[in-house]
């Protein structure tokens, strides 16, 4: 049982650092990477501006993805093997990565493209986390 429980581990583990490697490359992208460009079918040197930055912020999103699949992949593997309390911090935390993450994206779409987006709701949904963890910690 112990066994199966290690391998469960190792293999989330696996996934996980293979995920976050994914969420590097999405998350420090300055343009669409190669194999969306291919698929839009023209090069990013002809997108307009607005494009340009919708579709950095989509492309970010992605890493943003990785990066919460990822963390929620670590926490399944140290949760298979510590206490299951840790299970509330570690997804409670990949939620907060994800808010605050989504809440940055859209602030700079905001910035470079003068778009009000919704980057406030996602530091709300964030602080509204924090709380809960320190509620949590307190019970």
């Amino acid at each position: 049982m112990v066994a199966l429980r290690v391998a469960s581990a190792v293999l989330f583990g696996l996934v996980g650092v293979v995920a976050l490697m994914m969420a590097r490359r999405g998350l420090t992208a300055k343009s669409l990477l190669p194999f969306h460009q291919a698929a839009a079918g023209r090069p990013w040197t002809e997108l307009s501006p607005g494009e340009k930055s919708v579709a950095t912020a989509l492309t970010r999103a992605l890493g943003l993805g990785f990066l919460t699949a990822g963390l929620a992949l670590l926490t399944a593997g140290v949760t298979a093997l510590a206490h299951q309390s840790v299970a509330t911090y570690g997804l409670a935390a990949t939620a907060l990565v994800f808010c605050v993450g989504l809440g940055l994206i859209n602030r700079r779409l905001t910035l470079d493209t003068t778009v009000d987006t919704p980057w406030k709701g996602s530091l709300y949904a964030a602080v509204a986390i924090l709380v809960a963890l320190a509620l949590y910690g307190i019970a």
